[in-house]
């Protein structure tokens, strides 16, 4: 069974998977730091789902780009439980996690996580048959991230914090966003 654990923003998540299902998933945005938050909440998560910590064969943790604090958090975390509990640990790109929530959306997907004072982490995937990085992970300023994907041509569908935080700017370049649901 896979433990997820992602603290690159200010939510917190943590989720148990197996094979191809989803067995359990809590994620919260609380005024507590992830570093109060996570270890709780990784033991809340097992228990709720009824699993057993030698049931976990592998622990998979966002590796940013992100919050830095927040991602040294969560990978020193996970670094130490996959050490203890002698199981792998898998590195997850954050940006391109985004991206799988919306595999077959036959679209150009612009994942979006804020970094401060009007600058976002961006990169840009095409979402058509199969999925492929098109532009780079950069941080940049939402301006300058917006001006290069309305100029990329093909329907454009932003995702991610970043996208609700700059809706109103996406949409008046005709940057369609995706229902936070999908974040």
């Amino acid at each position: 069974m896979l433990l997820a654990i992602d603290t690159s923003s200010f939510v917190l998540s943590c989720a148990l998977a197996e094979k191809d299902k989803l067995v359990a998933e809590w994620t919260v945005q609380k005024r507590l730091t992830h570093s109060e938050q996570l270890i709780p909440h990784m033991d809340e998560i097992l228990k709720d789902a009824g699993v057993d910590q030698k049931e976990i064969t592998a622990i998979a943790a966002a590796k940013g780009p992100g919050s830095f604090t927040g991602l040294r958090i969560g990978l020193a975390t996970a670094k130490t439980a996959a050490y203890i509990w002698k199981v792998p640990l898998i590195g997850v790109d954050t940006l391109e996690a985004l991206v799988w929530n919306l595999v077959g959306a036959r679209a150009f997907i612009l994942p979006l996580l804020d970094a401060q004072r009007g600058n976002v982490y961006a990169a840009m995937y095409g979402s058509f048959d199969e999925i492929w990085q098109e532009a780079p992970a950069e941080a940049a300023s939402i301006d300058e991230v917006v001006k290069a994907a309305a100029s990329h041509g093909g329907p454009i569908l932003a995702v991610g914090e970043g996208a609700e935080m700059y809706r109103e700017k996406l949409l008046a370049e005709g940057i369609q966003v995706a229902p936070p649901h999908n974040c």
